[in-house]
This record gives structure tokens, C-alpha cells and sequence, in this order.
């Protein structure tokens, strides 16, 4: 669903049954920090994120990295972005692609690295 349309409320009631229910299941717990992402409780949202990205979701880890970069609901640092981008693009995430070779190419959270930019920005093209 579109993160502009999402009914954040509805949504976190929704996502808490489904967690509760099926605690193994990433998307569901990658969607309860998208819920709590819009509604602006973004403490949460960090912790919900992290749990997902380490159940191996990759776009929990690029939201998480976003978090980190904007140091919305977590202490902002550049560095640890620049790491979950990376984990994220490794496996194949063309957002956390994009991301990361941003973060290599202007040395965010990190020294400037343009070597490896140029196949991550391919791949990011190349998917999507």
C-alpha cells in the first residue's frame, strides 16, 4: 500500500493480531514499523525495523537506515545508515542500493568511495 494512504492506526491493530499470531513472519512485522513509521512513532517503528531486518528483510533495513540518517526515533548517525544500506543493497535491495552508493558517493557516514558506486548504480537500474 502507498505510505501516503496508510491508515497508521488501523494498520498498527491490524499488524499487532498478525505479529501475535505468526511472530516468525517478517512483511508482518516490517509492516507494523511502516505503521508506526506514519504515525510518527518512530521509536517504535526503530525497533520494529530492526526486528525485521534481522529476520532478513531488506526493506526494513533500508527504512531502518533512513531512521539513522534522519535520526528520527534513534540517536542520528550516519555510519550505522551507511551499514544498513549496505546490508541491504547486498542482498539485492535496488533502494538500499541507490542508498548506499549515495552514502559512498558524497561520504556519508563514511569516506568518499566512488570504486564500487558504479555496479551498485547499475544494479539499482537495472532493478528497478
Amino acid at each position: 500500500m502507498d505510505f501516503g494512504k496508510l491508515n497508521a492506526s488501523a494498520s498498527i491493530r491490524v499488524c499487532d493480531i498478525a505479529t501475535a499470531a505468526l511472530p516468525n513472519e517478517r512483511r508482518y512485522w516490517f509492516q507494523l514499523g511502516r505503521a508506526y513509521d506514519k504515525n510518527a512513532q518512530n521509536t517504535e517503528a526503530a525497533k520494529v525495523y530492526a526486528k525485521a531486518a534481522a529476520m532478513g528483510s531488506t526493506s526494513a533495513m533500508v527504512n531502518l537506515g533512513i531512521l539513522y540518517e534522519r535520526g528520527q526515533g534513534v540517536t542520528q548517525d550516519h555510519g550505522i545508515a551507511r551499514e544498513w544500506f549496505r546490508k541491504a543493497a547486498d542482498q539485492g535491495n535496488p533502494t538500499g542500493m541507490y542508498c548506499y552508493a549515495t552514502t559512498l558517493d558524497n561520504g556519508i557516514g563514511g569516506s568518499v568511495d566512488q570504486q564500487p558506486t558504479g555496479g551498485v548504480r547499475h544494479n539499482a537500474r537495472e532493478n528497478g
